[in-house]
């Protein structure tokens, strides 16, 4: 009977023929691997792929009590992400909540010039109703009644948070008499 010699792959070989020369405790190196130019950039930002969007890096300043530099990545950064204008509001509101629990009613004004200089968030009720809540947690009810009084409509979330936040008389006076009661 003829004998049947069977031959190891040609990979068997290599890794066999070359586990002598490694030491026990090395992690060899891959035979082939797909690597990316080794060019370098001299680019100063992080690409936009690698960077944290902009409502988690909004909420991380707000977070740590830094609202300016909030409004300052939300103004000057933002040309530099693609943000859906979903994102760019909730990044808004965050910051307009953000104003409200600092108490930081200048950095709140410039977020509503931002809204009002927008023609996408002017009338938004979500960011009109932060806008009063905002005022209202910064002890300016009037700012607060002129944003309520500046909208063509106003809902029950606007109206809750113009009453919730009432401390005066005249704002009372203001609910009972545009609403009848």
């Amino acid at each position: 009977m003829a004998s049947l010699s069977v031959t190891p792959p040609l990979s068997c070989h290599y890794h066999h023929h070359h586990a002598a020369k490694r030491s026990r405790h090395t992690i060899p190196a891959p035979k082939a691997s797909l690597s990316y130019s080794t060019t370098t950039t001299q680019t100063t930002q992080r690409p936009t792929s690698l960077r944290p969007p902009l409502l988690q890096q909004i909420n991380t300043l707000c977070a740590a009590g830094d609202i300016t530099g909030a409004l300052s990545l939300l103004q000057n950064d933002s040309p530099n992400y693609v943000v859906s204008a979903s994102e760019r509001k909730d990044a808004i509101g965050v910051l307009l909540q953000a104003c409200g629990q600092h108490k930081d009613i200048e950095t709140g004004r410039k977020v509503h010039d931002m809204v009002l200089g927008s023609t996408q968030f002017g009338n938004d009720f979500v960011l009109n109703t932060r806008l009063i809540t905002m005022y209202s947690m910064c002890g300016s009810p009037s700012d607060s009644r002129s944003v309520f009084d500046g909208l063509e409509r106003n809902n029950l979330f606007m109206w809750n948070a113009l009453v919730r936040n009432c401390r005066d008389r005249n704002c009372m006076t203001t609910f009972c008499t545009r609403n009848n009661v």
